[in-house]
């Protein structure tokens, strides 16, 4: 896996970072960069539509380490795997896929670990 999520809090409020590994093994092809300017553009598109999390740049949207490249924004909670205790999330879930699939944008990886929703 070439990516690693850090839970932190920061001036009220609970964020997460992505952070991508710019080692050999974990990315023999060296594409790192250009995998976290795709996340990006994607996250801020999902950000913009407000189906995805909100983006915290602290003045640089991708901040760069000795062994990592890392992008910051709002900490979302999983959706656990079972019955869903809520219509609505179900509803949000079927809603922001239609929206992302109207610009023809399709997520090849569905499943409940990269299912994840705001609780602000």
């Amino acid at each position: 896996n070439y990516s690693t999520v850090f839970c932190y809090h920061y001036n009220h409020h609970n964020m997460a970072a992505k952070c991508f590994s710019k080692s050999k093994r974990d990315d023999p092809e060296n594409n790192v960069l250009k995998n976290v300017i795709e996340e990006v553009c994607m996250l801020k598109l999902a950000s913009a539509l407000r189906v995805g999390p909100k983006l915290f740049g602290f003045g640089c949207e991708i901040l760069e380490y000795e062994d990592c490249l890392e992008v910051q924004m709002e900490l979302c909670v999983q959706i656990k795997p079972g019955p869903f205790d809520s219509q609505e999330l179900k509803r949000d879930l079927r809603e922001n896929l239609l929206k992302l699939h109207s610009l023809q944008i399709i997520h090849h990886d569905i499943k409940f670990e990269n299912a994840c929703y705001s609780p602000a």
